[in-house]
């Protein structure tokens, strides 16, 4: 070994950063034998720049600022999400409304002698079957028909009224659809087949 470096094998490891490259027989240090090179020892280069790692203060106040805009954009993101669902809500409440009157309105144009009862209604249907509407006590409102039985029409019905006026011909029908916490309240007014010119 020489004063001012060592003597290598090609491709061995000198230190961190430096591997012999070369065959060259190194003839002036003396201790370098056939495929080995003399290699100066590698310096430590000090570099002077803006890359030397985040201090312990500067990790606190990145930490203390985004603790304080978390809670702030986790408020932005549930309220925008509750009126997101809110509005399906209603949304859905209203499509249910008017399929569940598009339904009714269409019986009932065709039926005719109809009675209330504590919950629904009674009526003769076109073909002269007994049908009757009640609301269940899970909110259902449901169809009874003296053949074919009984069949839900409507679902999350919060209250439903049929009033028919004292004619029978005319029937008033009151219903509130609830979905989530949005509620949509339908009052119609009804004609029967009998009341038609």
């Amino acid at each position: 070994m020489n004063s001012d470096g060592i003597c290598c094998k090609v491709g061995e490891q000198v230190s961190s950063t430096a591997f012999c490259k070369s065959e060259i027989v190194n003839r002036d240090g003396g201790c370098c034998r056939a495929n080995e090179q003399w290699v100066r020892p590698m310096r430590r280069v000090h570099r002077h720049s803006d890359d030397h790692g985040v201090t312990l203060l500067e990790m606190i106040m990145s930490l203390t600022i985004l603790g304080l805009l978390l809670p702030v954009i986790a408020a932005g993101l549930t309220a925008s999400t509750g009126e997101w669902n809110r509005a399906v809500d209603r949304l859905e409440a209203r499509q249910q409304a008017l399929m569940l009157l598009q339904r009714v309105e269409r019986e009932i144009r065709n039926g005719r002698q109809f009675a209330a009862q504590p919950n629904g209604l009674y009526f003769l249907s076109a073909h002269d079957q007994l049908i009757r509407y009640h609301v269940s006590t899970t909110g259902l409102l449901l169809r009874d028909e003296s053949i074919v039985g009984t069949s839900v029409i409507g679902s999350k019905i919060g209250s439903c009224t049929f009033t028919p006026d004292p004619t029978g011909k005319l029937v008033r029908l009151r219903f509130t659809i609830v979905v989530g916490r949005s509620e949509v309240t339908v009052d119609q007014l009804l004609v029967g087949k009998e009341a038609l010119p």
